[in-house]
């Protein structure tokens, strides 16, 4: 595939600058061969069986047959198929995700632009459906879509780059002799800029891929996360982790979105009256509230210290009671009440409610601006899960809001994952078992 000659020494010296940016800088050498970061929990994947019947089904797809012709022959019918592995709510491996992406068929005959158009669909859907990608396995996915310039392209990395673990290796990437066939360096560095040494992936540990807005992170505080884990050479309690974790989501959340923290354990609170624009004071005051940082220190504001003590007495105020009971029903009808932007409830009074498509209609991507749910918890609910489960669509209210369901239980509690698994099947969320890594 020859470069378009108008190109010259302009795309010769950016390709240069952009390589010698990340391998030929000494200091940047060392990342090169960086094993995985020490935050590496074992969150599962789909079993080898899964798989099979996965490209077994995708071998009768249209796709196989008509992907060398026009996509309205192949695309509707791939997108239904994508959406029904959604609903299983299980995530892939890496490995899986290559193992899919190399099922999508690739021939002299069939345009380039064609199998990288069926690619970067099949990448955008399942963006929130994947446990994490290396550097190292990126490449080859890069390669079935030809390395070639232009937005499908783009947006598969774009969505690959959500799932990148091992960012301090992007050198992997970057140094790949197929990047000679990329035309557009400017937009390759503008997708991977963020995504390096001393970042946190966006796949977070805990929770995943965070979109939406607003974004409702639901957390339990019962006794249970006291119990210990073991990540790397440090032990934290499961508390501990996840408040650490939960901070880095809201840090990394894109300006503009609005998100409320729910913490729940005997009974349930809300960090705000309604969603709030990110910012560093709102999460501030949502991490002051968990997590007691008042000690005073010498030439400290004495305004900016009683501050802070306000912020940390609002967990009594509201009457966060902490037991061993999992008050998970309370704590899902607090989070779809409040799963609304603060101008569509205004918009709401004013004039009726537009239907939100239902999932099987949904866009090519998850809206970002569609509201979705977070919801962790370490055991069974209370009343049992069928009860809940029950409530979902009085709590929904026609709106389709997706939960994101993240079980921290023990190995020895199967009940409490499966009532996650159902959750995230019904609503159309992901399914993450968070286990220490064996």
């Amino acid at each position: 595939m020859e470069r378009p000659y108008q190109l010259g020494g302009i795309y010769e010296d950016a390709l240069g600058l952009l390589k010698q940016a990340f391998i030929d800088n000494e200091r940047l050498k060392p990342a090169k061969g960086v094993g995985q970061p020490p935050m590496q929990l074992h969150t599962g994947s789909r079993a080898d069986t899964g798989m099979t019947n996965l490209l077994r089904d995708m071998r009768a797809l249209q796709l196989v047959k008509h992907l060398s012709h026009s996509p309205h022959l192949w695309k509707p019918e791939f997108e239904i198929w994508l959406r029904e592995i959604r609903s299983d709510g299980e995530q892939f491996s890496g490995p899986q995700l290559v193992t899919l992406t190399h099922a999508i068929p690739k021939n002299a005959r069939i345009g380039e632009e064609q199998t990288a158009l069926a690619i970067s669909v099949l990448l955008q859907y399942l963006e929130q459906f994947v446990t994490g990608i290396t550097c190292e396995q990126v490449n080859p996915i890069l390669g079935r879509m030809g390395w070639s310039s232009g937005r499908y392209f783009f947006a598969g990395l774009a969505a690959l780059k959500s799932n990148i673990l091992d960012g301090q290796n992007k050198v992997e990437i970057i140094a790949s002799p197929e990047m000679e066939h990329v035309t557009e360096v400017a937009e390759m560095d503008r997708l991977l800029r963020d995504v390096g040494v001393g970042l946190p992936p966006s796949n977070n540990a805990i929770f995943g891929v965070v979109k939406g807005n607003p974004v409702i992170l639901v957390v339990e505080e019962s006794a249970l996360m006291d119990a210990q884990i073991t990540v790397g050479n440090e032990t934290f309690t499961r508390r501990k982790l996840v408040h650490t974790q939960m901070e880095t989501v809201l840090k990394g959340l894109p300006d503009g979105t609005y998100f409320n923290v729910i913490r729940y354990s005997t009974s349930a609170v809300k960090s705000f009256r309604e969603p709030v624009l990110v910012s560093k004071a709102n999460i501030d005051a949502v991490m002051e509230a968990v997590i007691w940082r008042g000690r005073y220190t010498p030439g400290q504001d004495p305004a900016e210290f009683i501050r802070h003590i306000k912020i940390f007495s609002l967990e009594f105020k509201h009457h966060l009671n902490r037991g061993t009971n999992i008050n998970s029903m309370e704590a899902l009808q607090l989070a779809y009440a409040t799963a609304e932007l603060p101008f569509q409830k205004i918009r709401a009074r004013l004039r009726p409610r537009v239907q939100h498509l239902p999932h099987d209609h949904e866009e090519l991507v998850v809206a970002k601006d569609f509201p979705q749910i977070y919801f962790l918890t370490s055991g069974q609910p209370d009343g049992g899960a069928r009860q809940i489960l029950d409530q979902i669509d009085i709590f929904d209210k026609g709106r389709n809001i997706v939960v994101n369901s993240i079980a921290f239980a023990m190995s020895a509690d199967p009940d409490a994952k499966q009532f996650v698994k159902r959750l995230a099947r019904k609503t159309g969320g992901f399914f993450r078992s968070i286990e220490e890594a064996s």
